[in-house]
């Protein structure tokens, strides 16, 4: 069966960029390197909620809830110092086999 379309199974790219200062989305996407197969995961634990009950009532008249903390992991291959400082901040100092991170 051919096909002119792509199809892409599990994770096609891993791209970041830096969150504007308006909050909106980012328009500067880079890659971080390669992602070594099978260790990409996103986790979401559950969140809470609070209902609201009258005397009167034995439905809750309001809710609130609380999303859970989204947290994702993944393995890089081929990072290296400036990749350290994308994720985590810092500095780098120095160049070639003298560089380093902090």
């Amino acid at each position: 069966m051919a096909t002119d379309k792509m199809i892409t199974r599990g994770l096609q790219k891993l791209e970041f960029g830096p969150i504007p200062d308006d909050g909106g989305v980012t328009t500067t996407w880079s890659k971080l390197g390669y992602t070594r197969r099978e260790t990409f995961t996103f986790n979401s634990e559950d969140g809470d909620t609070t209902d609201f009950f009258a005397e009167e009532s034995d439905t809750a008249i309001d809710s609130v809830t609380v999303p859970g903390k989204e947290t994702f992991e993944f393995d890089l291959m081929d990072y290296n110092l400036e990749t350290l400082q994308k994720l985590f901040g810092g500095t780098v100092t120095g160049t070639g086999d003298n560089a380093v991170y902090n």
